[in-house]
């Protein structure tokens, strides 16, 4: 959500701008000319994302919560870990208010492990990410890591926004920054360009609702406690990004945590809803909520809200398959 290190940032942009122009002249020595493009391409996304972000911690930091929020578009929404979805820059501009009415600062945030797809008009960012905030009641600075999915958009005269905005929630480390691998730094950026082939599936423009009902589809599979099924959903190459836990991104380690969860409770009903679904490209992406009703090994029910954001994307045989699944719950779970 927020950026990296303000102080020195535009020297590192130069040089990784360096680096992707000198990248150029090899691939253009080299003739490979399909490659030009994506690396132009790479370069121009990634400073407009820097740019953009660097400008609205700065507003933050100013108390400009107005300022701050016109990262996000008009419409974006906002999935923050603990509290109800958000859906308007007002919201917006209201929760980051909360943020710094006691205070707070943000002095850099370094993110790693991250990665960009681009898809048609959309941007899909995930990563994980380390804060440092200072606040006026404590004496050394705060440290907090966490892991982030934005997907920014596109807009008409050339500038870029968050669309949608999803964190998981994070693990406050104290008084000292947890090390973060130095080979975990730098980003890997991905085109993804639109199949012409092995369609399996209709494409979204002729069929707009068909991810909807996947989605939905997915969820039901929870209920029946059909893991084969579930896992059959997932890409082989996909992430799911859950709560208090690594991400996942082997089967057979997530169908190891489903079957934890299926002996630690009963899930009667998940109550999935969909607030909003796009797609651009081979990529698309759904935003819903849910209310997980457990019954524990106790015979107790308990109610925990949520939403998530599901990113779904097309392999080669032309199936949506999920690639990314990111939740995070409106109250703790106990």
């Amino acid at each position: 959500m927020f950026s990296k290190q303000l102080n020195g940032k535009s020297r590192k942009i130069y040089v990784s701008l360096l680096v992707l122009c000198l990248s150029v002249g090899a691939a253009a020595v080299k003739g490979d000319s399909e490659k030009l493009p994506v690396i132009w391409m790479a370069a121009a996304i990634q400073e407009k994302m820097e740019r953009a972000t660097d400008i609205s911690v700065q507003a933050f930091n100013d108390g400009d919560y107005q300022g701050s929020a016109e990262i996000y578009s008009g419409d974006a929404y906002v999935l923050a870990h603990g509290r109800t979805i958000i859906s308007s820059q007002p919201g917006i501009v209201d929760m980051l208010a909360g943020m710094g009415a006691g205070g707070m600062q943000y002095g850099y945030m370094k993110k790693f492990n991250q990665k960009t797809w681009e898809s048609g008009r959309y941007v899909y960012e995930l990563y994980d990410y380390q804060i440092k905030v200072t606040l006026p009641n404590r004496m050394r600075p705060l440290y907090a890591d966490n892991r982030d999915l934005s997907i920014w958009e596109k807009t008409p005269d050339g500038q870029i926004e968050i669309r949608v905005d999803i964190w998981s929630n994070a693990v406050v480390s104290g008084s000292q920054p947890t090390p973060i691998d130095p080979n975990s730094l730098t980003t890997q950026f991905f085109h993804v360009a639109q199949s012409r082939s092995n369609e399996s599936q209709p494409r979204l423009m002729n069929n707009p609702n068909i991810i909807r009902q996947l989605d939905r589809q997915f969820h039901q599979c929870y209920i029946n406690k059909d893991i084969d099924a579930i896992l059959d959903f997932y890409a082989e190459d996909f992430t799911l990004v859950g709560l208090s836990k690594p991400n996942i991104t082997s089967k057979a380690v997530l169908r190891m945590n489903i079957e934890q969860n299926i002996a630690q409770g009963t899930l009667l009903d998940n109550n999935p809803q969909i607030i909003y679904s796009s797609d651009s490209g081979d990529m698309a992406f759904v935003v819903n909520t849910f209310i997980w009703k457990i019954k524990k090994t106790d015979d107790s029910i308990q109610e925990y809200p949520g939403k998530g954001v599901h990113v779904w994307k097309k392999n080669e045989a032309g199936q949506w398959k999920l690639f990314i699944d990111i939740y995070n719950t409106d109250v703790p779970m106990n």
